[in-house]
């Protein structure tokens, strides 16, 4: 219930707080746009595509604490609901105390070091890798899935801090 903002662009660091949405599976509710450290806490964000979003080329120390995620049915035939949080190119997260339901879960990609990641204390509800038949609801063939699940690492190495639990 209440109103929510439309989605945000975030080009400053600093401590953001709010309840963001986008109707457009292609727009990230959140999208962050800068190097500097961006904390995101008693929130809420909702949409059909990602709900927090970073710039690949961008080196991000994000935190994420506090806040619910709900996604939606993007209503594009064969696609799926968007992440939770998708982060690209990132030297410090941390993902605590948060609730996602609906959501493709986390995905955490290109460790550039220097940082720590920190994924726990999170409650996830219906991770969805189904994909939508473009009419509110599923498609229901076999192969007409995406694998999703809660968190996802692609090209993280060598992380000596690293602390997953939910």
């Amino acid at each position: 219930d209440g109103d929510f903002y439309g989605p945000i662009r975030i080009t400053r660091g600093g401590v953001y707080s709010g309840r963001w949405a986008s109707d457009d599976p292609r727009v990230p509710a959140v999208l962050i746009l800068t190097t500097e450290p961006v904390v995101i806490e008693n929130s809420v964000i909702t949409g059909p595509g990602h709900l927090i979003s970073t710039d690949f080329h961008m080196t991000t120390r994000l935190t994420v604490r506090n806040t619910y995620g709900f996604g939606q049915n993007p209503n594009v035939r064969g696609r799926a609901p968007g992440r939770f949080i998708h982060v690209e190119s990132f030297a410090d997260l941390v993902v605590e105390n948060n609730y996602l339901e609906g959501t493709s879960g986390i995905y955490v990609h290109r460790w550039l070091g220097g940082g720590t990641v920190k994924i726990r204390f999170n409650e996830a509800r219906n991770v969805v890798g189904l994909l939508s038949d473009g009419n509110g609801s599923w498609l229901t063939g076999n192969d007409q899935f995406m694998y999703a699940q809660f968190v996802q690492f692609n090209s993280v190495h060598d992380i000596a801090d690293a602390e997953i639990a939910w």
